[in-house]
């Protein structure tokens, strides 16, 4: 609202109730506050369409952060956003997931206007590979120097045994029940999109939250948030939430220690933003060829973007 005017005699035209700044319409989820500039919008919870639905199963309230990291990447928000929003880029950026990440079998879905999600199998060999992946090499490859005290049960896979695994580590940590927990929940990267820049993830193992933003001005640079989420303990206080951490220019997601192995994932996507972006800028082509399926989020994301750029209703 409107303070003070000095001198309030001089201005007979104003109505201090008529000079307030722009406000804005402000709604909470899982958590999160949401925040939109435009007072004709529709209704926060119209705007989610089956995102709660979907999410009463892992309640994002019911977590804590445990970890914030900022940083300022060499390109648009849009080519960033795309590189976390499809599997397909794994074969080329992720090589060392292949033997446990089945990159070509994740599952794409769209709903609706504003959200669609993926599933990327993980302790499952990918179809790149020109060889079965035996449980054991899947073993070695997600527990490293620990695999060598954990056996597969006959009848059982690398998969069961993982996820029976992070039962136990989940409940030791929480105090909470997770016998009844599929295996998909436990491990796999379930991955949602709410229109137009944020990214929660699903499951128990790891839920982590991406947000992407414009630098300012600039459309060669752009603001990319990674946020971990762990379970809150049974029965006990919430822990306090990380500290933000902004990286210098000179620091790599790898430099965070809070953000664990993911650290040096994050690297290697971010090492093709910059070429991409020079590629964008470069190219003659007034379009880019993107696959039908494994690229169907980046498609609709697309089309949601021109529509609203477009001012359709």
């Amino acid at each position: 609202t409107l303070r003070e005017i000095p001198c309030a005699w001089d201005f007979p035209q104003v109505d201090p109730t008529d000079f307030c700044l722009p406000e804005a319409q402000v709604a909470t989820w899982g958590g999160f506050v949401f925040v939109n500039v435009d007072p004709q919008a529709v209704p926060f919870s119209e705007y989610l369409e089956a995102l709660p639905w979907h999410f009463a199963q892992w309640p994002l309230d019911e977590r804590y952060l445990t970890a914030h990291v900022v940083r300022i990447m060499p390109c648009n928000w849009k080519v960033a956003l795309e590189a976390f929003i499809e599997s397909y880029h794994t074969v080329a950026v992720h090589p060392q997931l292949l033997t446990t990440s089945a990159d070509t079998l994740t599952e794409y879905d769209v709903y609706g206007r504003h959200v669609s999600r993926m599933i990327n199998p993980v302790a499952a060999g990918s179809e790149h590979l020109d060889h079965e992946v035996a449980d054991a090499a899947i073993m070695r490859a997600t527990l490293g120097a620990d695999a060598a005290g954990v056996e597969v049960a006959p009848g059982a896979t690398a998969r069961s045994t993982l996820g029976d695994l992070a039962r136990i580590a989940l409940a030791e940590r929480t105090g909470r029940d997770f016998s009844e927990v599929t295996d998909s929940e436990l491990l796999d990267g379930i991955e949602y999109f709410l229109f137009p820049n944020f990214m929660p993830w699903a499951g128990y193992l790891t839920a982590i939250a991406y947000r992407f933003r414009p630098d300012g001005h600039d459309p060669d640079s752009c603001v990319i948030d990674i946020m971990m989420l762990e379970p809150t303990p049974e029965n006990q206080p919430r822990p306090p939430a990380a500290p933000t951490r902004y990286l210098a220019p000179d620091e790599t997601w790898a430099d965070a220690p809070e953000l664990g192995f993911f650290g040096r994932i994050f690297n290697q996507d971010g090492s093709t933003f910059a070429r991409i972006q020079r590629g964008l800028h470069a190219s003659v082509r007034p379009s880019t060829n993107l696959a039908r399926y494994q690229e169907s989020r980046i498609r609709h994301f697309h089309a949601t973007l021109d529509e609203y750029i477009a001012g359709e209703d």
